[in-house]
């Protein structure tokens, strides 16, 4: 793929997350025991984009769809799920690593190019995949360590992202 059409497809994967951590952005604090409506519209988007690329057969990126896959958990958990609310407000962003991790297993298990995406060859899909995956664990302990959203949380997702645009261009 065209490097601008993927950093596009990129900047469009983004749009759910960004769009639920705006209210939160523009109040100038964190209540994740209070973003039940931000998970609601995060899903939402996540389903459109995720969906509208699939269909498309556009390659995706795994750490993306993991946050769309979490954005839905989320929306069931405050819909209907009392208890699991209640975690995703106590552990705070590590649910989201938890669920890029297991986003990113699933991807280096199944998915052509693994977690990395298509286009590598299956020993550099490989070593990359196992490469990113403990990146994502280590932006896991790192969340249930710092438990602060924006070092916890916001910090090792982006570094977690520019790793693997970093792996894809050494790789690839």
């Amino acid at each position: 793929m065209h490097r601008a059409r993927a950093a596009l497809v990129e900047i469009v994967q983004l749009v759910p997350i960004i769009s639920f951590a705006f209210p939160f952005i523009a109040a100038g604090r964190v209540d994740l025991s209070a973003a039940g409506g931000a998970f609601d519209v995060g899903a939402g988007l996540a389903a459109v984009v995720i969906g509208g690329l699939a269909w498309r057969k556009v390659p995706q990126n795994p750490i993306l769809v993991g946050c769309g896959i979490w954005l839905a958990i989320g929306a069931l958990a405050y819909a209907a799920v009392p208890p699991l609310e209640a975690l995703i407000a106590e552990v705070q962003a590590a649910s989201l690593f938890a669920v890029i991790l297991a986003t990113g297993a699933g991807y280096t298990a199944a998915a052509e190019g693994g977690y990395l995406g298509p286009g590598l060859s299956p020993e550099a899909a490989r070593k990359g995949s196992i490469a990113l995956l403990l990146l994502s664990a280590l932006a896991l302990g790192w969340s249930l360590y710092a438990r602060d959203i924006r070092l916890g949380g916001g910090l090792p997702f982006i570094l977690l992202n520019i790793s693997r645009r970093a792996m894809l261009r050494r790789l690839g």
